[in-house]
C-alpha cells in the first residue's frame, strides 16, 4: 500500500520521524511529488543520505520545507548540493551559522528555479549574509527572501542593501529582528537609502530592529520618494510619538503604500 501511495503522491508532510528510512526509500521510486515538508527531527545519517539521493534524482519537486529540524551543517550541506528544481525552500530555525551561508550562496548562484527562500533564525551573521548578498547581484529568479533574526548587524544590512540596488527581481524582504546595530541610526539610514533607489521591492519588514530617531526619520523621508513599496512593517521599534508624526507626514506624500504596521511602538 505504501508503494502505491508513493507512486501517486504529490504532497507529503512528514510529522513523525519513525518511518523516515522507509518513506525516503519509497520516494526514490516516485516521479510525481511536488511538495515535501519535513517538520521534525531526522535522527540518523541513513535517512539524510536517502533524502539527499531523492533530491538529487528527483525532477518534479518544487517545494521543500525542512525548517525547525536542528540539522547539522554536514547534513544540510549534503541536502543543498542535491537541490536543482526547487521553487520554494524553507530552512528556517536550523541554527546554521555563517559557514552554511557560504555553502548556500554557492548553490544559489547555480540555481535557476528558486523564487522563495526562507532562512530566518539561523545565526547567519554578517559573514553569512555577505556571501548570500554576492549571489543576489546576479540572481534573476528569487522574488522572496526571509532573513529575519539572523544577527546580521550593520555591516550585513549595508552589504545586503548594496546587493539589492542591482537586483531587479526581489519583491519581498524580511529583515525583522536583525539588530542592535540599528540603534546606531546607520542601519536605518542604509535601509532608507536603499528604499530611495530600489524599484522592485513591494513588501518590507524591519520590525524589532530598535530604530533610532535618525533612522526612522530617514525611512520616513525615503517613503516620500519611493513609488513601489506597498507593505511596510515597522512594528516593535520603540518609535514613539515624535517619529510617528514624521511617518504620518510621509504618508501624505506617498501614493503607493497600502499597508503599514507600527504596532507595539
Amino acid at each position: 500500500m505504501l508503494t502505491f501511495i508513493c507512486k501517486k503522491l504529490k504532497y507529503l508532510n512528514i510529522d513523525e520521524p519513525t518511518y523516515n528510512n522507509i518513506l525516503f526509500t519509497k520516494l526514490l521510486q516516485n516521479n510525481t511529488i511536488t511538495s515535501l515538508k519535513f517538520k521534525f527531527y531526522i535522527y540518523n545519517s541513513e535517512a539524510i543520505e536517502l533524502l539527499a539521493e531523492f533530491l538529487y534524482k528527483n525532477t518534479t519537486l518544487t517545494s521543500l520545507n525542512i525548517s525547525d529540524n536542528e540539522l547539522s551543517f554536514k547534513e544540510l550541506e549534503a541536502l543543498i548540493k542535491a537541490l536543482y528544481t526547487n521553487i520554494t525552500l524553507n530552512l528556517s530555525f536550523n541554527s546554521l551559522g555563517p559557514k552554511f551561508g557560504k555553502v548556500l550562496a554557492k548553490a544559489l548562484c547555480k540555481n535557476t528555479t528558486l523564487t522563495s527562500l526562507s532562512l530566518s533564525d539561523n545565526r547567519l551573521g554578517s559573514e553569512g549574509i555577505e556571501a548570500l548578498s554576492k549571489c543576489l547581484h546576479t540572481n534573476i529568479t528569487l522574488n522572496s527572501l526571509n532573513v529575519g533574526y539572523n544577527q546580521i548587524g550593520l555591516r550585513g544590512i549595508k552589504v545586503l542593501s548594496e546587493a539589492l540596488y542591482l537586483n531587479v527581481t526581489l519583491t519581498f524582504l524580511n529583515l525583522s529582528g536583525n539588530g542592535l546595530e540599528f540603534s546606531h541610526s546607520k542601519g536605518g539610514k542604509a535601509m532608507a537609502e536603499f528604499l530611495c533607489k530600489n524599484s522592485t521591492l513591494t513588501s518590507l519588514s524591519i520590525q524589532g530592529n530598535q530604530l533610532s530617531s535618525e533612522g526612522t526619520e530617514a525611512i520616513a523621508e525615503a517613503l516620500c520618494k519611493n513609488t513601489v513599496l506597498t507593505t511596510l512593517n515597522l512594528g516593535c521599534n520603540q518609535i514613539g510619538p515624535k517619529r510617528i508624526k514624521a511617518l504620518a507626514k510621509a504618508l501624505y506624500v506617498n501614493t503607493t503604500l497600502i499597508s503599514l504596521s507600527i504596532s507595539f511602538n
